[in-house]
């Protein structure tokens, strides 16, 4: 006789559990407040969290995220930001459980700059210069430049001289003397003369002499004429000399002929010259022209002419 044994597996009390651990608390509700250079971010506090972790960049997508950390409290300040740009960031907390997962992404955008320059032009490029006046940008104005005496704003300047004159110099422009001298101290002296002051003529005051070696009648005699001025003093240009006392006697006379000498010394006697005199012209019987001639040089230093 075959048995017929039948095993019964009853599975009805078994049960298969994982164990998940709850996950940090992920940050919400934030408050953002941008200006021109930073932001002011917050959110409600995650009650077992025990820092917080927040990372940024340009809304542009070709940066990558900045990530600061250990962040103590729900509140953080995004600062050296550029103005007028949109950003994006995100929020996760951490506890002894583990990081949470990143918070959604938030947005903002900072603050255009406008600052007026001192013309009240926004963003002008207008400014105060040197000497307290606002210049450049829409102004039309130049800034002040620095003189020669090192004022902003002065006038002084250099003059033909070379010398900073005018301004706060206390200083006055040279001016060119009667040479043509910027600087140069010639004068017009009395006389009307462009000399030097030291050089300054005295009044025209020449002293002549005329003597004759017989003084008798019929004799032929010697005649001897002799000028004398002061130093400075104007030169003799021309003289005459008239007698009706005697006459010259031109008939044994000829061209060429020596009839005299003469003696000058100049220059307090750093100029001395000795002279012969030669007819240099015979015009009539009764007139010869004289030439004066140097006897070192044989040049001729001057003319004068005898008539009867």
């Amino acid at each position: 006789m075959r048995k017929v044994v039948f095993l019964f597996f009853l599975l009805s009390a078994l049960t298969i559990q994982a164990q998940i651990c709850p996950l940090c608390g992920i940050p919400n509700n934030f408050n953002i407040y941008a200006t021109d250079y930073h932001a002011d971010i917050s959110w409600p506090n995650i009650s077992d969290a025990i820092y917080y972790e927040i990372r940024y960049q340009e809304e542009d997508g070709n940066n990558n995220w900045i990530y600061i950390n250990n962040i103590p409290t729900n509140q953080y300040s995004l600062t050296s930001l550029l103005p007028n740009t949109e950003y994006e960031f995100e929020v996760r907390s951490y506890c002894n459980t583990g990081y949470s997962y990143w918070s959604d992404d938030e947005e903002f955008e900072t603050l255009n700059i406008i600052i007026y320059d001192c013309n009240n032009i926004p963003n002008g490029s207008a400014f105060i210069d040197n000497c307290g006046d606002c210049v450049g940008g829409n102004t039309n104005l130049f800034a002040c430049n620095q003189d020669c005496n090192g004022d902003w704003g002065g006038n002084a300047i250099i003059d033909n001289c070379g010398d900073c004159v005018g301004g706060n110099t206390n200083l006055f422009a040279c001016n060119q003397d009667c040479n043509g001298d910027w600087g140069g101290n010639a004068i017009i002296d009395n006389c009307g003369n462009c000399t030097q002051p030291f050089e300054n003529c005295i009044n025209f005051s020449p002293n002549t002499n005329t003597s004759l070696l017989s003084s008798s009648c019929g004799d032929t005699t010697d005649l001897t004429i002799m000028f004398e001025q002061d130093q400075y003093e104007p030169d003799i240009q021309n003289s005459l000399f008239w007698s009706d006392a005697g006459t010259f006697i031109f008939q044994n006379i000829n061209l060429g002929d020596t009839i005299g000498y003469g003696f000058l010394n100049t220059d307090g006697g750093n100029i001395m010259i000795s002279t012969v005199f030669v007819v240099s012209t015979v015009v009539n019987n009764n007139q010869l022209v004289i030439s004066s001639i140097d006897t070192i040089t044989n040049n001729n230093v001057g003319n004068f002419t005898i008539a009867n």
